[in-house]
């Protein structure tokens, strides 16, 4: 049966102990604090007159060529980053 009742956490909470409300609320601004960090820090490889797509073309071929090689995973990121910089593309925030 559904009920009429608007959804409120101190009802759905109702019987449950101070330990399960504490861990709930800390879980729930642990998650929010999380999300809103991963959504503030992006990267984005530019050039002055190039459009996105062009940058993402270019970072595909540059992981091609490295996947080529079979360079160890430890020396791809730097090797990325040089190939993108060699190309005229700068690393930045947005």
């Amino acid at each position: 049966m559904i009920s009429n009742k608007p959804f409120m956490l101190n009802h759905y909470l109702h019987g449950a102990g101070m330990f399960t409300k504490t861990i709930i609320i800390i879980f729930s601004a642990i998650t929010t604090v999380a999300t809103i960090g991963c959504a503030s820090s992006r990267q984005l490889w530019s050039q002055d007159g190039f459009t996105h797509e062009q940058s993402v073309t270019a970072l595909s071929e540059c992981k091609y060529q490295i996947g080529l090689k079979q360079i160890p995973e430890t020396q791809q990121e730097e090797l990325l980053k040089h190939c993108m910089q060699g190309k005229g593309y700068r690393l930045n925030d947005y």
